[in-house]
Formats: C-alpha cells, sequence, structure tokens
C-alpha cells in the first residue's frame, strides 16, 4: 500500500512515497520498511524490532535517504528523479508538535547518480489546533484535480478527521475516474496521540462495497519492539466502531505503549458468527 507508520524517540509518523513501484525486485514498501529497520524483510510478519528505531526522527529520515538512495541507485530501472516521500506526523515531548517533511530525489549528477534531499514544509492549519480550516498538499500526482480539491479544504468548517478522510476518499476516486494508473481503493490513515485506543487508525476503503472478499489490510508498522504488517484475514463477527459505520480490530504493542486500530466499511463485512479480525503474517508474490 505504499505507506509505513514509524514510532520512534520522539515522532510519530507516516511515511508515504509515490513514483517507481518495485526496485532490486523488491515491492517499495518493504525496501522502505527494510531501510528502516536496517535488515532485509522476506515477509511481512511480526518480528522483533530494532533498537535502531529507539532514535531521534532526524537520524531515523538521514539513514532512510542513504540506505534507500543506495538501492535505487543499483537498480537503473529506478533510476527515476520524481520519487518523493512525505514524512507527516509528531514530535513527541511535553507538547504535541505537527510536522510535515518530504525526500525528494533529484536529477541525474555528473557521476551517473541521483540523491535525496530534505524539505522541512511548513504546517498551516491543523484540524485539532484550527478546526475551521485545514491545510493539505498532493504528493506526486500530475493531475490538476487532486490539488484543486484538496486546496479547497482550506475553506471548509466543522470537519471531523473522517470528515476530512472521506473527503480525499472521494478525491481519489474522482482521479481514478480521469486515468487507469490511479486506483479507487485506498488506505486512510490517521494519527493521534490523544486518541488512546488508536493512536495508529488504518482504515481500508475498497473499490467498491459490492467486494465479497476484502483485500488484506496491508500497512508496515515499525517501532523499537515490533516491525511488521498486519494483514487482515477475517472479518466475521467484528464489533462496530462507536459511528457504526466500520467494523472495527487492531493490535496493541504493549512495550512501545502503542495502539493500531483497523477499520473495515461495515457495508463490505457479511456477519457470520463470532470470530474478531484475525491477524497473520502476509506472504508476498515474488517480484519478477
Amino acid at each position: 500500500m505504499k505507506i509505513c507508520v514509524v514510532l520512534c524517540s520522539n515522532a510519530l509518523v507516516s511515511i508515504a512515497y509515490t513514483g517507481v513501484a518495485v526496485a532490486n525486485s523488491e515491492w517499495m514498501d518493504a525496501t522502505v520498511a527494510s531501510c528502516l529497520a536496517h535488515r532485509r524483510l522476506a515477509t511481512a510478519m511480526i518480528q522483533p524490532g530494532a533498537p535502531l528505531l529507539a532514535r531521534p526522527l532526524h537520524i531515523l529520515i538521514r539513514e532512510l535517504a542513504w540506505n534507500l538512495n543506495e538501492r535505487l541507485n543499483c537498480d537503473k530501472r529506478a533510476r527515476a528523479d520524481n520519487l518523493q516521500l512525505s514524512i507527516v506526523g509528531w514530535h513527541l515531548g511535553r507538547r504535541l508538535t505537527p510536522l510535515a517533511w518530504e525526500l525528494r530525489r533529484g536529477r541525474l549528477e555528473p557521476n551517473g547518480m541521483r540523491y535525496f534531499r530534505l524539505i522541512r514544509n511548513p504546517v498551516g492549519k491543523f484540524l485539532r489546533e484550527c478546526p475551521t480550516g485545514l491545510w493539505a498538499q498532493s504528493l506526486g500526482d500530475t493531475g490538476t484535480s487532486v490539488d484543486a480539491k484538496l486546496k479547497a479544504l482550506g475553506k471548509t468548517r466543522g470537519f471531523t478527521h473522517d470528515d476530512v478522510e472521506h473527503y480525499a476518499k472521494d478525491v481519489i476516486g474522482d482521479r481514478a475516474r480521469e486515468t487507469s494508473t490511479v486506483g479507487p481503493e485506498c488506505i486512510g490513515v490517521q494519527l493521534d496521540p490523544l486518541d488512546t485506543e488508536g493512536e495508529v487508525q488504518f482504515t481500508y476503503y475498497p473499490r467498491s462495497s459490492s467486494e465479497t472478499v476484502p483485500a488484506l489490510l496491508s500497512a508496515w508498522v515499525l517501532t523499537p519492539t515490533i516491525v511488521c504488517a498486519p494483514a487482515a484475514q477475517s472479518t466475521f463477527g467484528t464489533t462496530f466502531s462507536a459511528c457504526g459505520a466500520y467494523r472495527v480490530g487492531g493490535f496493541r504493542d504493549c512495550r512501545a505503549n502503542l495502539h493500531v486500530r483497523t477499520r473495515l466499511p461495515a457495508s463490505i463485512v457479511h456477519y457470520a458468527g463470532s470470530v474478531r479480525i484475525a491477524y497473520a503474517t502476509q506472504e508476498r508474490a515474488p517480484v519478477s
């Protein structure tokens, strides 16, 4: 799903990217996760975390830029100059401070290589601190409709976190109708350290409500104690969210004090018993 959520010593962030999907015969989400964990991950399985993740965010991102760039420079097919990573989340401390960083890969240098540079974007209006206006940006989309609709968020009033998520989901759906290279299904990610029951929330929005078997919920979660990509393999009999619109599940990394909540729209869940959402390893098909 081209996204990771990372908890380190001083920040909780999501890392999303656009650009090449495969490098060195490996899916790019696994490549980013392995660069952060400093080891190769053959499958998206729950496994011991890395003490390296218990360091400050700026060190992790600096090393990610070096390691990821090396992987890309070793693969001639992946030497694209339009690869970007968006790092959005919170600085953790006595006061929560939002952040919006970007890693942008530059042009071909005389030595035949490309390199990342870190851009610290200003954070504009943020929902919790300024509920009457929002700031947002698109990442890597060549169309104009996404930019225009995200900028329109700045004029909204009274939106909740879910309202923003639904708005973005509809923007992606509209963009998918314009081009075959963008799919309408997506995963919404919310990071809310003040929500103790779900500091990280993933919501899977399928292609249509008529899907009989939901796709696997897959988004990397990395903390100082775990590295995993949980997959929702069963949604039968799960509990409803407070609003009644979702079936919810999740897991907790007790040592890192992080609760991950997952949601599926209730319209695609078929009730059949009392089994809760089950999580297991996700076997990934090899890349040819």
